[in-house]
């Protein structure tokens, strides 16, 4: 559960910004009509780009997952 909810954001993030990109690849292409770049060759740097960001969330978010997962579980509800 900590792990998928520290996640949602980045990938959510992730998304928005890879078709963020597709769409603003798209329109540089439109500008420059002799220029014959296919879509991967303008896309692939920005997917590139978002393995490394993925790969620290997902880091980041095992350290406090692990952490939740050794706590006892009737110590936690005793704590409410």
């Amino acid at each position: 559960m900590v792990l998928v909810d520290g996640l949602r954001p980045v990938a959510a993030g992730i998304i928005l910004g890879l078709g963020t990109t597709m769409l603003i690849s798209q329109g540089l292409l439109s500008l420059f009509p002799p220029l014959k770049l296919t879509q991967g060759a303008a896309f692939g740097p920005a997917a590139l780009a978002a393995l490394p960001l993925m790969l620290a969330a997902v880091v980041a978010c095992l350290v406090p997952a692990r952490r939740a997962s050794r706590v006892d579980p009737n110590v936690a509800l005793r704590d409410l």
